[in-house]
């Protein structure tokens, strides 16, 4: 599967700020968890490991984290979306030591009620930086997601590139490969 083409992503994602180039020690845009460095996750902006660009967003953990606790992570709710459509996700990770742990969308009602999650796995391995792709339908009653991007523990995970796009409008793409009414390969 070929990555989405940086023009694409730029025109149709919802996320900013996915290359993590923006910001000095934090990026923008993205949440960290825990909120506070702890020895089980801490978060930095890494300018000499990245993707594409000069920067990804890096989470490290020394040690386990605590039991009943969610994983390390990077973050960001109440993203806008519409019920029904379907979303690409898309992103480069690479890890160092740490068990791979995968990214996921959560799903909210109006009344922010909880109405699904779609988890999206890395591979096995990702010791050289590997890109993940994938679709995810989002609930017919959903107005707003969540988008985590998962670490695992006792190692780093570097993310880059990260792209969340919403369904093309397709009069703005007269003339690209369409397959089943949806943008084919050729133009990602």
């Amino acid at each position: 599967m070929r990555p989405i083409a940086p023009e694409v992503s730029a025109l149709y994602t919802v996320v900013r700020n996915g290359g993590f180039e923006e910001g000095t020690d934090m990026p923008t845009f993205w949440d960290p968890f825990p909120p506070k460095p702890e020895k089980w996750g801490h978060h930095r902006l890494d300018r000499e490991v990245f993707h594409s660009g000069k920067a990804s967003g890096a989470v490290l953990s020394d040690e386990p984290h605590p039991a009943g606790k969610a994983t390390q992570q990077w973050m960001k709710y109440t993203v806008p979306v519409k019920g029904g459509s379907t979303l690409v996700f898309s992103y480069w990770i690479r890890i160092e030591r740490a068990r791979p742990i995968g990214t996921g969308c959560h799903f909210y009602r109006a009344d922010k009620g909880h109405v699904g999650f779609v988890p999206v796995p890395v591979p096995s391995t990702a010791q050289d930086w590997t890109y993940v792709r994938q679709d995810v339908p989002v609930p017919p009653d959903a107005v707003n997601m969540g988008i985590a991007l998962y670490a695992g523990d006792e190692g780093t995970t570097w993310y880059d590139d990260v792209a969340l796009l919403g369904t093309p409008d397709m009069t703005a793409t007269a003339g690209t490969p369409v397959i089943d009414g949806r943008l084919s390969d050729d133009c990602w």
